[in-house]
């Protein structure tokens, strides 16, 4: 039992101290949480300058984090307004210790697997039983509508 116990306590040390994808979530909210009226909005000048706002206090965060050596791989700021960094669980608290940072979460990078769908399901094969331009890849996407015939986007 005990030898269990170790080998739990080294992997979770392990785990700690490998460095993780986090999403660093600032105070402000995104675009598209404070102009969330009309996609019009989103796209107005008030919008712009909000954007600017966000990035602007997202440059002086990555400023920050480059000083504490923790990578930033990359931003966002339209529905989430965040800063993406590669850091050790060991390095969360002093992330939330930063001006400006709401919270810090775990962000995985997510793997599509659904590559397969279109396969299995037989897409290729009915798009050409009804008159479809046979297709290569996913490019092509037949599209029932209540007028006559299927249409492609």
């Amino acid at each position: 039992m005990r030898l269990f116990i170790a080998a739990v306590l080294t992997c979770l040390s392990l785990f700690a101290a490998r460095p993780q994808e986090l999403a660093v979530l600032l105070e402000d909210p995104p675009v598209a949480v404070k102009f969330a009226a009309a996609t019009t909005e989103r796209n107005s000048f008030a919008a712009q300058a909000w954007r600017t706002q966000l990035r602007t206090k997202q440059a002086v965060l990555k400023k920050r984090l480059a000083e504490l050596k923790i990578p930033v791989t990359g931003s966002a700021d339209t529905f989430l307004n965040a800063v993406f960094v590669n850091a050790s669980m060991d390095q969360v608290a002093q992330l939330r210790g930063l001006p400006g940072v709401s919270t810090v979460a775990l962000a995985p990078r997510l793997h599509r697997t659904l590559d397969k769908a279109l396969d299995l399901q037989k897409v290729k094969q009915a798009w050409n039983s009804v008159g479809g331009v046979p297709v290569t890849g996913a490019t092509a996407v037949p599209t029932l509508t209540s007028g006559p015939g299927l249409h492609t986007i």
